[in-house]
């Protein structure tokens, strides 16, 4: 879901002034996290969108439909290693995915 930009600066103004007491440096878990590398406004939008959720992130940035079609696209026959290192797959499921 996407939240137009005014409501996401709403949340998080609501949410500084919820915390603004609050010391920055005893978040939570992952809001510490997301906090070192995002900074509090990310973590704060975060926090606000999030919160509660169990949410688990793929090991693979992209579309599976979309690697396969560039692998039918590049594969030639000969070149399964290569695409399998490119890719992150086996040989054989190259040849696989070729073949469909």
């Amino acid at each position: 879901m996407k939240f137009p930009t005014a409501y996401i600066i709403i949340m998080t103004k609501v949410l500084e002034m919820i915390v603004i007491d609050s010391d920055f440096d005893n978040l939570n878990g992952i809001y510490d996290e997301l906090k070192n590398v995002f900074g509090i406004d990310v973590t704060l939008q975060f926090y606000s969108m999030f919160k509660g959720q169990q949410i688990t992130f793929p090991m693979t940035l992209l579309d599976k439909k979309y690697i396969a079609k560039k692998i039918k696209k590049e594969y030639n026959g000969k070149n399964s290693k290569e695409l399998a290192k490119k890719y992150g797959y086996s040989e054989r499921r190259i040849r696989e995915i070729a073949k469909k």
